[in-house]
């Protein structure tokens, strides 16, 4: 378990990177056998928010993320 500022989370290494793609439907890289960026936020246990990246544009910054969140917290739980 890592903990970084204050979060803790798991690191998972040596998996197979186009089975996992796969399996959360993010974009795998045959050329150079990499997944592409992807992020998911999550609240009350459902994602409410995913994002794919295929290249460089369209990820998920972590100043937009915080922003998300922060908005989140305000808006009440839905079932």
């Amino acid at each position: 378990m890592e903990r970084i500022n204050g979060l803790s989370f798991t690191v998972l290494y040596d998996l197979d990177a186009e089975e996992v793609a796969r399996k959360i439907g993010a974009f795998y890289e045959h050329r150079r056998h990499i997944i592409q960026p992807f992020a998911f936020i999550l609240q009350w246990g459902k994602i409410v928010n995913a994002t794919y990246s295929n290249g460089p544009v369209g990820r998920l910054s972590p100043s937009d993320a915080l922003a998300l969140i922060r908005h989140l917290r305000n808006r009440p739980a839905t079932d």
